[in-house]
């Protein structure tokens, strides 16, 4: 494919081009959004959709520059709060993770559901 793509030399800039290759070179690995599917398939740390589905919206709100906080109105105060929730959620993922690594086994206080639960996945 590359090899083809090269031939458009002159036709398409190269900037075009090396973009390309950069896009086929990211199709073989896995996204932060895969691995996490992975270990909620296999019920990896307690991981569940709903971790995923915090992950995305917060990944996804920050890299594309939308404003995560606004506090115009009380609807956008209701809107702040979920979003509270939402990093939340992600906190715990980076918690459990780091957990797992240090080896920790004990308890430990679940951000996503606000309250100590017991951290043993070994």
């Amino acid at each position: 494919m590359k090899g083809y793509l090269s031939g458009f030399k002159g036709i398409v800039s190269d900037n075009f081009i090396h973009r390309i290759f950069g896009f086929l070179d990211k199709m073989k690995t896995a996204t932060t959004k895969d691995i996490l599917r992975e270990w909620i398939a296999n019920g990896f740390l307690g991981f569940v959709q709903a971790d995923l589905k915090a992950w995305d919206a917060l990944r996804n709100r920050v890299a594309h520059g939308e404003l995560v906080f606004n506090f115009k109105d009380e609807k956008e105060f209701a809107e702040l709060q979920a979003m509270f929730k939402t990093l939340k959620r992600v906190q715990n993922i980076i918690n459990k993770l780091i957990l797992f690594k240090v080896g920790y086994k004990g308890s430990y206080f679940n951000h996503a559901v606000n309250k100590y639960e017991n951290f043993d996945y070994f």
